[in-house]
């Protein structure tokens, strides 16, 4: 298959290398090294990761060729091996002249160039110890004196060796580390935060021990001479709580794959974080709701109690309106006074209180008028 240079790179600035060289029949090794061969600039390790999670991210633009020649990509075919038969004389040995040993070369790559100063972090546990152990000797034949601090181990300085890696590959993908208590580091990566340790795998391992002639088992924690990242946030999904270090897989070697894994956490923590803000305003609404029907239902139980109220005054007024009637029917004549008070003043004066229990004196406007002005406390939520 011919592609030109600016197609392919069209599509390996959209779409991930391992999802794109199935489609012409090769592998992403392969894809990646006939983009280096042409060069066609192509995202690295971690560019799809930080698109995903929001995080700018820049590919280098298509450098002009002088030469533009389209690329021929060769689907992947299985070798097909044949059998040969050769003749008898042909297959007996040969005396074959010794060759003189070549010395020997290694194979080993030479180690990376590290950094000339470790991560502040690693070095601060550094004086830390140092400063322990200081006061310790200081310290030393005194009743309340520091315990001795022992020299660091070997799994400590590897612990420090790769703290100090991890470090710097997480400040690569744009995280700001701090230390938290009790040993710990807080990296903040796209406004979320992740708390972890790095440590020496302990195991459990039991002793027979005996006191008085009654066995027992005692069980004590000693070191496996291997490291362990326990993630202190917990990240919901398909995600482990540690990384483990194995015989076969150690944690330097994995250090890449640590370092998407948080950016990986982060946005875990952000959709989380997303989810629980829309269930939270959610429920707000939902509460307004129901305190809107109880201040409805307050309200109009309210102005029930209010027309009752109106309703129990106004057949008081009729009935006094009418005993009244009916005692004016057999006053006698002449002045009589009660009280202090003649008889046509105690009259007014229940005629005066029949008039003010009685709502329906001013109209329809006035009664309805008391009753809308009828109020209730509202909740907090409405």
């Amino acid at each position: 298959m011919r592609i030109s240079r600016e197609e392919l790179y069209q599509l390996v600035s959209s779409i991930p290398l391992s999802k794109l060289a199935p489609r012409f029949g090769v592998s992403g090794t392969t894809l990646a090294a006939l983009c280096r061969q042409h060069d066609v600039p192509y995202p690295g390790s971690g560019y799809w990761t930080r698109v995903a999670l929001g995080i700018p991210v820049e590919l280098r633009p298509l450098p002009v060729g002088a030469n533009e020649v389209a690329i021929e990509i060769e689907p992947h075919r299985p070798k097909q091996t044949s059998v040969v038969e050769k003749p008898l004389d042909e297959a007996l040995p040969l005396k074959v002249e010794a060759k003189p040993e070549e010395p020997h070369r290694s194979t080993e790559q030479p180690p990376k160039k590290r950094p000339a100063q470790l991560h502040p972090i690693v070095r601060d546990w550094l004086a830390q110890h140092e400063r322990r152990r200081a006061e310790a000797r200081s310290s030393r034949g005194s009743l309340w004196g520091s315990p001795a601090q022992p020299p660091l181990s070997g799994i400590n300085h590897r612990r420090h060796q790769f703290c100090d890696a991890l470090f710097r590959a997480l400040e690569d993908q744009g995280a700001k580390l701090e230390q938290v208590p009790k040993g710990g580091i807080a990296a903040h990566i796209g406004g979320e935060t992740i708390k972890f340790t790095v440590r020496e795998k302990m195991r459990q391992v039991k002793h027979a021990a005996g006191v008085g002639g009654y066995p027992y088992a005692r069980t004590e924690l000693v070191g496996t001479d291997r490291l362990v990242l326990c993630f202190d946030t917990y990240l919901r999904g398909p995600h482990h709580e540690q990384v483990n270090e194995t015989p076969k897989s150690s944690l330097e070697g994995r250090i890449p794959r640590i370092a998407e894994r948080f950016i990986e956490g982060a946005a875990i923590l952000r959709d989380w974080r997303a989810e629980r803000e829309r269930e939270e305003e959610r429920w707000r609404q939902e509460a307004v709701r129901r305190a809107e029907l109880e201040h409805l239902a307050k309200l109009e139980e309210g102005r029930r109690q209010m027309l009752f109220r109106v309703s129990e005054d106004f057949e008081k007024a009729q009935r006094i309106r009418a005993m009244m009637a009916a005692l004016q029917s057999r006053v006698p004549g002449g002045y009589v006074e009660i009280g202090e008070r003649s008889l046509g003043d105690w009259f007014k004066w229940a005629e005066a209180v029949a008039a003010e229990l009685d709502a329906s004196a001013g109209g329809a406007d006035t009664l309805f008028g008391r009753i809308a002005e009828v109020r209730v406390d509202r909740s907090p939520w409405g």
